[in-house]
This record gives structure tokens, C-alpha cells and sequence, in this order.
């Protein structure tokens, strides 16, 4: 189990952000340039349930990855607009 933090982009209610921290400030803002909003604190395993849509296993690979994970956004327009 691995505890996680799960933020919720400000204004717009389809996007979720994971992180290891608890202030979220890992997660860029160019996926919300209105900035997160804390929602809860879990522990998930690569067995757990999926989380708003996102399976666990996404989750923990794009933390692992990156630090954060992204869910409900189109990452690769993101990308090509920073």
C-alpha cells in the first residue's frame, strides 16, 4: 500500500490530480492553471479499486513516473501548450 494525495482541479470538476504530497504542488499547473483542491488521502495498491475512473495501476505508474498523476485531461494537448 502506498498513501497517495487526491486533488481536484479548481473549476473544472472532471480532472484529478495524485500525488505523494500532501500539498499537491507536484502536480503542474498546466493541467489546471486555476490550481488543485485537496479532496482526501488514501492508500491504494496496484489491487485497488478504481479511482474516479483511473485505475490504481495508471495511478501509481504516473507517480512513479513523474512524481504525479493526471486523470481527465487530455495530457497530450497539455503538453503541446505549456
Amino acid at each position: 500500500m502506498k498513501k497517495i494525495y487526491v486533488f481536484q482541479c479548481n473549476g473544472n470538476d472532471k480532472i484529478y490530480g495524485y500525488s505523494l504530497e500532501d500539498t499537491g504542488k507536484s502536480i503542474p499547473l498546466k493541467f489546471c492553471g486555476n490550481g488543485w483542491k485537496f479532496l482526501q488521502e488514501m492508500d491504494i495498491s496496484r489491487e485497488s479499486e478504481p479511482l474516479v475512473g483511473e485505475s490504481a495501476i495508471n495511478i501509481l505508474n504516473g507517480i512513479e513516473l513523474n512524481g504525479y498523476h493526471v486523470a481527465g485531461v487530455e495530457t497530450d494537448f497539455a503538453e503541446r501548450t505549456q
